[in-house]
């Protein structure tokens, strides 16, 4: 893709923005941690890997419609069966099934995007918490490292 500067920017390039500014909220250099945007920058980080390791395969994620385009789960069901068992067979602190995790979350980029919206501030039950950080403590490094080829697809 290139912009009018010339610059040239991959995708890789861009998940990884979106990874590392997730990384960088939370930061253990400043006196407070910005979840939400952490989040948000996490979730998409991990969209963007999903779709480039489905890229690479020569799949579309075109056959995916509206906010299942967006969906961790939707992508993590496109992937080949041992890019699938790698990410199942990490390990969490919390001991959750990747599964139940990527159903409690998967639209964890769009929900916490627009969390502004929710006029009565009660989102717990929609936009877990403890889930999206298993989930990104434990494999969005996985599918950073998938997206880039350094873990054997």
């Amino acid at each position: 893709m290139k912009y009018i500067r010339g610059c040239e920017v991959k995708q890789i390039d861009i998940a990884d923005d979106f990874y590392d500014t997730y990384k960088n909220c939370f930061s253990t250099g400043s006196n407070r941690i910005y979840a939400i945007p952490g989040f948000v920058n996490g979730l998409f980080a991990c969209e963007l890997y999903l779709k480039i390791i489905i890229g690479k395969k020569g799949k579309k994620v075109n056959e995916l419609k509206g906010k299942e385009r967006h969906n961790l789960y939707a992508l993590f069901n496109l992937l080949e069966d041992n890019e699938k068992e790698k990410l199942i067979s990490v390990k969490n602190d919390r001991n959750y099934n990747l599964e139940d995790l990527l159903i409690n979350i998967g639209d964890g980029f769009i929900n916490w995007r627009y969390i502004y919206e929710d006029d009565n501030g009660d989102f717990g039950n929609q936009l877990p918490f403890l889930y999206t950080e298993v989930f990104l403590d434990n494999y969005s490094p996985i599918l950073r490292a998938l997206a880039h080829g350094n873990i054997d697809q």
